[in-house]
């Protein structure tokens, strides 16, 4: 991964986004900006380490699909927040049967990866920000920098912390009895006024209270790079992108459990071909060849099933699927968003998302009017909760996210 562009995810609710890559690339902006560099690259998205945490279990004798049920329940003490609001990665075994773990907010994973959709990337890996800091057995590795201090403690534990607390999660740290004990701490430097800034956060007294011995090295003249050779390498612990967000980056259809969601909503989509711009999907093609696509779509959802009108049977299934689940999940969703679309006019759907109950529409319009009007139609006549995400103007129009809720 010599060419991977490194993502930084922000650690609140804005848009705003970091890329480095080794070739000396810098920039930041949107996801639509994003796009523009992001095209043709593999991404590693970097997700801040004060929203991860960053540990580990002992667990000798199972295997990893039963420990990956028992994890979150395993950690329940240490955890602020309901289970259920979380999402739990695990790494591979390592020696002593110590498995490396990562848990992160669900919320917070749903808008980094909605972000990363509007700018139309899927991501190799979605890694915490601590685990790209150099590491070496033995150290203890701190990389100090005005906006807070990155802290790893071993080859699979990390966190963020403002600098005035530094020593007291340091302490803490070295308080654990589960935490090997370092012999000497390397220390990166990128805060304003050299050394004695750092003394100021490191005190040199606490360092020999614990008899460790300090070692100050060379720091980038940007901080992030530092982190880009670990993330080159693919040298991390935890991949966040597990679970329900693996399906995301493989978009692995035949193991994915919305495999048939996803055919179905190609089949909605020839279906309603007619009514509005669905880029790539209806141009050029002639009602035979389209009506031969859909057999071979159905017959992908419904193996085994037999095809003898095409059109008429996939209806049937996608009005019992609707029917099924009570006008909140995905296929109504889109079905009444659809109307509004080709209602309107002149919209053309780029892309979408659905996750945690929420379609994401990634629109082109002509202007924000027509957006606005789009937003306004869903809400007052499907009592929809709409939300513009983003709104950017361009030459050729306004692109648009909205996400839409029951």
């Amino acid at each position: 991964m010599a060419d991977a562009l490194g993502v930084w995810l922000p650690a609140d609710e804005s848009n705003r986004l970091i890329w480095r890559d080794g070739e000396g690339l810098e920039g930041s902006g949107t996801p639509v900006e994003l796009a523009h560099a992001a095209k043709g690259r593999r991404v590693v998205a970097v997700a801040p380490a004060e929203e991860v945490l960053s540990t580990g279990i002992a667990a000798m004798q199972t295997s990893r699909r039963n420990l990956e049920k028992a994890v979150p329940y395993m950690l329940e003490e240490q955890l602020a927040a309901p289970l259920e609001a979380l999402h739990v990665a695990l790494g591979q075994k390592e020696k002593g049967g110590l498995w490396p773990v990562a848990v992160v907010a669900g919320s917070r994973m749903a808008h980094w990866m909605a972000l990363l959709t509007e700018a139309g990337v899927v991501p190799v890996a979605l890694v915490g920000e601590a685990e790209l800091l150099p590491w070496e057995a033995g150290c203890w590795s701190i990389l100090l920098t005005p906006e807070g201090c990155l802290v790893r403690t071993g080859w699979h534990e990390g966190f963020g912390v403002e600098p005035e607390n530094l020593l007291l999660y340091l302490s803490a740290a070295l308080r654990r009895e589960d935490q090997a004990r370092p012999e000497r701490v390397r220390v990166w430097d990128a805060i304003p006024g050299g050394r004695l800034a750092m003394v100021a956060v490191l005190d040199p007294a606490w360092l020999q209270e614990h008899g460790l011995t300090l070692t100050v090295e060379e720091t980038p003249a940007e901080a992030r790079r530092l982190l880009l050779p670990s993330l080159q390498q693919g040298e991390w612990a935890v991949d966040l992108l597990q679970g329900n967000w693996k399906t995301r980056r493989e978009w692995a259809w035949k193991s994915s459990p919305f495999r048939g969601t996803m055919l179905l909503l190609t089949a909605w989509l020839l279906l309603a071909a007619g009514g509005w711009a669905v880029e790539g999907l209806w141009q050029g093609h002639r009602a035979d060849a389209l009506e031969e696509r859909m057999g071979q779509v159905y017959l992908q959802a419904f193996p085994g099933s037999k095809v003898v009108n095409p059109r008429l049977q996939m209806e049937q299934k996608l009005t019992a699927m609707q029917s099924g689940k009570g006008g909140s999940g995905f296929l109504p969703l889109l079905t009444l968003s659809g109307t509004v679309l080709k209602e309107v006019g002149g919209v053309s759907l780029k892309r979408l998302a659905y996750q945690n109950n929420a379609l994401d529409l990634f629109l082109e319009v002509g202007d924000f009017q027509k957006l606005d009007r789009v937003k306004s139609l869903m809400s007052s006549r499907h009592g929809l909760r709409v939300e513009v995400s983003s709104a950017v103007k361009q030459d050729h129009g306004v692109v648009g996210q909205l996400r839409v809720q029951r």
